[in-house]
């Protein structure tokens, strides 16, 4: 009996691990944290293109400006969604909501 107890547990730990590991961020979830990291990080004026999926990250060519001048690509991490861009802080999804929040409660 114990054996069966212990077997089926393993198999739900496998299954729950599965379902988990599966759940990664959207290509739009993708670029809604891009965008919010922009206007946190980057520039207020500018665009965040259509995500290109990369094997572990979701790739967001930005441009900046008036002129929508290319500026790179900002990466958010499939998994975690940890958004990154060269020479700027890492960002969580937590840490941009905490963001969006507090300009929500600036304009109220």
């Amino acid at each position: 009996m114990s054996r069966t107890v212990l077997t089926v547990g393993i198999l739900i730990a496998f299954a729950v691990t599965a379902v988990a590991h599966t759940e990664r961020i959207s290509s739009s979830r993708a670029h809604d944290l891009a965008t919010t990291y922009m206007m946190q990080y980057i520039s207020l004026c500018g665009v965040v293109e259509a995500p290109i999926s990369r094997a572990t990250y979701w790739e967001l060519p930005i441009h900046v400006g008036q002129a929508a001048q290319p500026a790179g690509a900002i990466q958010v991490d499939k998994r975690s969604g940890t958004v990154s861009y060269p020479q700027r802080p890492t960002a969580t999804p937590q840490s941009l909501a905490a963001w969006e929040k507090s300009l929500e409660k600036r304009h109220k």
